[in-house]
């Protein structure tokens, strides 16, 4: 009769969480109608190309999946370019990242109440929330690895007949096409399994290899190049180096995005390590052993500058970081007081998902902090097309391109600002050099952190006559006479 009242609350704490985590994920998709600038330049991406146009690089600073836009691509076919179609499958996979988190947990970990906190992490954490409705392809690489996380340390190779080989080599072949982060997944399988099957592993490995080839060749390295030109040094951190000081600043950075909003990343530091340790000393784990290795080709990635590790791009190794942190709750045994001791890390690590967290996530303004669409709607009401000029600073441009298509409008003056250096100087050259007696509206939507122009337009638009101005959020237009 205990273990029944047992089961029963198990599975109805389970359920809560569920339900938590769904209403979350959930209100934060319906209030989700305004695209970021990042967004926007992926959606621009998905009106401007067709579907084999994907496979090849999209150019404009964007990267993504290509059977993950082909996906997107035929919602838009059936629902057209609206915000709510194009995040619903990031907010789909948000929904399955719940139950594949649970049932991972649940083979891996021994003790209910390790799959329990694990699961209730997973649920509450506010970039798992925030990406599930972002139109980006970090919700599904979060899927996808906790996919290869379950599913490939429990593949026999040497149990396979032909045609359940070709099927493992297809799909290993696909996913890379869904998520890049599941090469370091797919890695970590070839390394453990080609000792015992060398010769099964090499006729998988053989076309993967062809094929990943090609797609580096045509897609991966051009884009790089792309982004590199656009935004030059845009991922200046998320590396290794030989210091180790370095190596733990990095996974706190990590610790600390990852589990936003919780600040106490020693304690989260401490449950990592300790898991690790764990898992090294646990050699009949195939699960742990997966992780380690997967884990050793993530930070080998970043070592030679291939991959980073960083926020939202390392966001496929949450589920490992959680199993690993929870690792030293799960092996003690309740009166052992090294279990003490992990639950006090646990409470410390993850005590900031409370009520304030939830009220957080559920505030509109936690999803997008600028007014894009309706600060344009109102340009469009105001725009005189004998007088008027429109400007975008160029962190704005997207979000002008994307949403002057939306709304059908279509000026023929409308300019992207480029001003080389971001320097106060450079831009008061450029401003100055706009054609007097001009009226300009000035569509400063987001400004980019690392060059940020934004004060220096309202620095110099200070000394000219205002007609209008409005401020929402963290945006602003300004209409002026020159």
């Amino acid at each position: 009769m205990q273990t029944k009242y047992k089961n029963i609350l198990y599975y109805l704490c389970l359920g809560l969480i569920f339900l938590l985590g769904i209403f979350l994920r959930t209100k934060m998709y319906f209030i989700s109608n305004v695209f970021e600038d990042d967004e926007c330049r992926l959606a621009i991406t998905l009106l401007d190309k067709n579907m084999w146009q994907m496979f090849l690089p999209l150019l404009d600073a964007q990267s993504a999946p290509p059977l993950f836009l082909c996906v997107e691509k035929f919602i838009t076919y059936i629902f057209g370019y609206k915000e709510q179609a194009m995040i619903f499958v990031p907010y789909a996979a948000g929904i399955l990242n719940l139950f594949m988190i649970y049932k991972l947990a649940s083979s891996y970990f021994k003790k209910r109440i390790s799959v329990l906190i694990s699961v209730f992490i997973f649920a509450m954490s506010g970039p798992l929330i925030l990406f599930s409705t972002i139109f980006k392809q970090y919700s599904t690489d979060v899927l996808t690895g906790l996919l290869c996380l379950y599913y490939l340390p429990k593949i026999n190779i040497k149990e396979l007949n032909l045609k359940k080989h070709i099927l493992l080599g297809m799909i290993l072949i696909i996913l890379p096409f869904v998520s890049l982060p599941s090469l370091f997944f797919i890695g970590a399988f070839f390394i453990l399994n080609f000792k015992d099957s060398p010769k099964r592993i090499i006729s998988l490995l053989a076309p993967f290899v062809i094929v990943m080839s090609a797609y580096y060749f045509f897609n991966l390295a051009p884009s790089k190049a792309n982004l590199d030109y656009v935004f030059p040094d845009f991922w200046v951190d998320g590396f290794l180096s030989l210091s180790f000081k370095d190596f733990i600043r990095l996974m706190l950075v990590n610790i600390k995005f990852d589990f936003i909003p919780n600040t106490l990343s020693l304690f989260s530091l401490i449950l990592l390590f300790w898991g690790a340790v764990l898992c090294v000393l646990e050699r009949t784990n195939k699960t742990s052993i997966f992780i380690l290795t997967t884990a050793c080709l993530v930070l080998l990635a970043s070592f030679i500058n291939v991959y980073p590790l960083l926020g939202r791009v390392g966001l496929y190794s949450i589920s490992m970081f959680l199993l690993l942190m929870l690792k030293p709750l799960d092996t003690y045994d309740f009166k052992h007081p090294a279990f003490a001791v992990a639950l006090i890390c646990v409470i410390l690590s993850f005590c900031q998902y409370d009520f304030a967290h939830i009220k957080h996530m559920m505030d509109p303004e936690t999803r997008v902090k600028y007014s894009s669409r309706h600060l344009l709607e109102i340009i469009k009401e105001k725009y005189n097309p004998k007088t008027d000029a429109i400007i975008c600073n160029s962190a704005s441009t997207a979000s002008y391109i994307f949403y002057s298509s939306k709304l059908e409008f279509y000026p023929e003056n409308a300019f992207e600002m480029r001003a080389k250096p971001d320097t106060h100087e450079a831009v008061f050259k450029y401003l100055n050099s706009l054609k007097k007696g001009q009226k300009f509206w000035f569509y400063l939507v987001k400004d980019y952190s690392m060059c940020p122009i934004r004060p220096f337009i309202l620095e110099w638009a200070q000394e000219k006559e205002i007609l209008y101005i409005k401020q929402e959020r963290d945006s602003a237009i300004i209409y002026l006479q020159n």
